[in-house]
């Protein structure tokens, strides 16, 4: 054989040889590559919650009588004492005994009564108010001094907002007692016309009573609009106070409501508004229910209480039962060290994480502390940094060759 084929068969060999080295030769696996940071991170427990007019004030009908239609909307302004809400035109009462008039007697009597505790009440809620803003004002001297904690000074401004309620409850609760008494004295007036010059039967009387509002505020809500014959006591409406009574209800299962306590943080979004309003847990009911999920399973859920921290310019629109969705935060930090939590895995009773180093992955055991399902805390075994294999596979072992994908 010429020595020119021989030198051509033997290059043609290399180059094969070479091909096929080449093709079969270990590349490094195309992973997903995270990076460990440090920064805040926050646990929150994430729920979908409504909001709600803390005092909801009922109107109903003082007397059973045809009630005229209602020109109020749901959505009017209306002054305490002022607005007149409803109109009605009550039932002429038929004779009864002297035991029904002693009876209704009783009723004015207590309704005088009922109405001299709700004004001394009302007395007591100014006191205690007066006390608590002269209480405040001298914790935040004290602050300025450095002679208290802001703690204090914290805790002085929820008394103050406390009391300003329970004065606000107070003044209302005059209204309504004030309400029932010129409804008893309205009893004693037919039971005088009974006895005097009675109108025929079924005949209606000409002059309409009046209802006001028992509180400012706005109509929530119009039970019954068109004019109909009602019972005493049927409810004609609700009033509330959307903007400066507003508070946060969340439906919480009752193992997470243990983790929470009153005093944390609370994040509101997907209120409709822009960007989250700052909330405040106020308290968490102690009775649990029984609630059915969609899926038919029975839950055993308790009411956490949700105190809007912020203007309420910031929250205007937000009204009664409306739909929002609640993160209450029940651990925080700022200097955490974050790993993704789709980085970790089990090996046996620890975790681990693989750590990208000169192109290969090395399974590092780590500790870890909270979670968020999205994060988590690492206490030690990863450094800020540091380079780890995300959403490892049971391909990727201890020394492979990886490279990051993309």
């Amino acid at each position: 054989m010429p020595r020119s084929r021989v030198v051509t068969f033997a290059i043609l060999a290399a180059l094969v040889g070479v091909f096929f080295l080449y093709a079969f030769w270990p590349r490094p696996m195309l992973v997903d590559i995270g990076e460990i940071t440090q920064g805040h991170m926050m646990v929150t427990i994430d729920e979908e919650a409504k909001a709600r007019v803390r005092d909801v004030y009922v109107v109903s009908t003082p007397a059973a009588g045809r009630l005229l239609r209602v020109d109020v909307d749901p959505g009017d302004l209306v002054e305490e004492g002022r607005s007149v809400v409803a109109r009605m035109l009550p039932t002429n009462p038929s004779v009864l005994d002297v035991r029904t008039e002693e009876q209704a007697s009783a009723a004015v009597a207590a309704a005088e009564a009922a109405l001299e505790l709700a004004e001394a009440e009302a007395a007591r809620a100014d006191a205690d108010l007066a006390l608590a803003r002269t209480r405040r004002d001298r914790f935040a001297s004290l602050v300025e001094e450095e002679a208290a904690s802001q703690a204090a000074l914290d805790q002085a401004d929820r008394d103050l907002r406390a009391a300003a309620a329970a004065a606000r409850s107070a003044r209302a609760s005059i209204g309504m007692r004030d309400a029932d008494l010129r409804s008893a004295r309205a009893m004693l007036m037919d039971f005088a016309a009974a006895d005097g010059d009675a109108p025929a039967a079924g005949a209606q009387p000409t002059e309409a009573i009046s209802i006001r509002a028992p509180v400012s505020g706005v109509v929530l809500k119009v039970v019954n609009e068109s004019e109909v014959t009602l019972p005493a006591g049927a409810e004609i409406m609700r009033l509330g106070n959307p903007t400066a009574d507003l508070e946060i209800v969340a439906e919480l299962l009752s193992p997470e409501a243990v983790r929470v306590s009153p005093g944390d943080a609370v994040l509101v979004e997907r209120w409709g508004g822009a960007g989250a309003l700052d909330g405040v847990v106020e308290r968490v009911e102690p009775w649990a229910f029984t609630k059915v999920s969609a899926l038919g399973v029975e839950e055993q859920r308790a009411n956490v209480i949700v105190r809007l921290d912020c203007e309420q310019a910031e929250h205007a629109g937000l009204g009664h039962g409306y739909r929002v969705h609640v993160r209450i935060v029940v651990w925080e930090k700022d200097d955490a060290v974050i790993a993704p939590a789709n980085a970790l895995f089990r090996q046996g009773d620890d975790w681990a994480a693989f750590v990208v180093e000169d192109g290969k992955a090395r399974a590092r055991i780590v500790k870890v502390g909270r979670g968020n399902g999205r994060e988590t805390e690492i206490v030690e075994g990863l450094a800020p940094g540091d380079e780890i294999v995300l959403y490892p596979s049971d391909a990727v072992s201890d020394g492979s060759s990886v490279r990051r994908r993309g």
